[in-house]
């Protein structure tokens, strides 16, 4: 593995920063976009049921059920909160696009970086390049490309995931806020 680092040379320390972000960012959303932080299945199917329970907890939902009981008849209080927490459940998503964008850039800055060292070294009375020369060139374009192309495409498959998980907590959200109306109506 070394040689990998040797062959990346000055680019390495942009795309191991790159990989560091990428992998904290995901650590983070795995830990943060789970159910029971969310909404726990067992507030949805109170609220399913038409019951809304006492104490809702410290899920996102739980507060968002709490302020809607604080704030009944204010539509737009809620429908504020509501757009409020869907936009926590994106944070970091930002980030995480920046490197899949940069990851890939930089792995194309080191390919003609080391294209430009190989043909930069070309000898006048040979026409060939210098085969120190040339091999470097060609391991610095193939391992800037190679890795960043190796955080860029977990990075793609991880923001669609956290993407898709977001938008789907969005939607239990709006109608678990949606049920929460037509049981206060039912109470009230």
């Amino acid at each position: 593995m070394p040689t990998v680092f040797e062959g990346i040379g000055l680019f390495l320390y942009p795309l191991l920063f790159c990989a560091i972000i990428a992998f904290f960012v995901v650590v983070e959303r795995l830990l943060v976009l789970s159910s029971a932080r969310i909404c726990p299945p067992s507030l949805l199917k109170s609220l399913a049921n038409g019951k809304v329970p006492p104490d809702p907890g410290n899920s996102m939902l739980g507060r968002m059920v709490s302020i809607s009981r604080e704030h009944q008849g204010d539509d737009e209080a809620i429908g504020a909160l509501a757009r409020l927490e869907a936009n926590r459940l994106q944070r970091g998503l930002v980030v995480l696009e920046i490197v899949i964008a940069i990851a890939p850039l930089l792995g194309l800055l080191g390919t003609v970086t080391g294209l430009i060292t190989v043909f930069g070294n070309i000898s006048p009375e040979t026409g060939m390049p210098d085969p120190g020369m040339f091999v470097e060139g060609v391991a610095l374009a193939l391992m800037t490309t190679g890795v960043g192309l190796a955080i860029a495409i977990p990075g793609l498959v991880f923001h669609g995931y956290f993407q898709r998980k977001a938008e789907t907590f969005t939607v239990e959200l709006e109608s678990a806020l949606a049920l929460v109306r037509v049981a206060e109506q039912s109470e009230g």
